[in-house]
């Protein structure tokens, strides 16, 4: 599933959509810097967005064809690398879980841990991305 189509779906899902509202799971870290939205289905899709960077670590440049907010949102699927987003919504919401510190929360392949240094997500492939203030890398 493409990401672009992958936001629509977190945004009809928060909307309340037909049987979607089931299928993703909101949580964010203790300190309510990063939220994410976990998608069931297939491997599963990760989308975590954050809100204060203390440092910003290089990432990719914003792409061409990208004429929305870019920069502070991660993706990943249950296979294959982690990329920025491109997106015109947010998946941050007030009821989201806490995701406390040590714990983690899997989904179809992606598995996300928060921990007191930030937050880890990790498909089966071994591909993801560590979001923290001080450091945001996709590996």
């Amino acid at each position: 599933m493409a990401w672009r189509g992958c936001a629509a779906l977190l945004v009809l899902a928060m909307a309340g959509g037909p049987a979607l509202a089931d299928d993703v799971v909101f949580f964010r870290t203790p300190s309510d810097n990063i939220h994410c939205g976990l998608i069931a289905g297939g491997g599963g899709l990760a989308d975590c967005e954050i809100a204060e960077m203390s440092v910003r670590s290089p990432l990719p440049p914003r792409p061409a064809d990208c004429d929305l907010d870019y920069g502070n949102r991660f993706q990943l699927e249950g296979a294959g690398p982690a990329i920025m987003g491109c997106y015109g919504d947010t998946v941050r919401t007030p009821d989201a879980r806490v995701l406390a510190y040590g714990r983690e929360i899997r989904v179809g392949q992606i598995t996300c841990r928060s921990d007191s240094s930030g937050l880890t997500c990790r498909n089966g492939s071994g591909y993801g991305f560590f979001l923290s203030k001080g450091s945001q890398e996709l590996f």
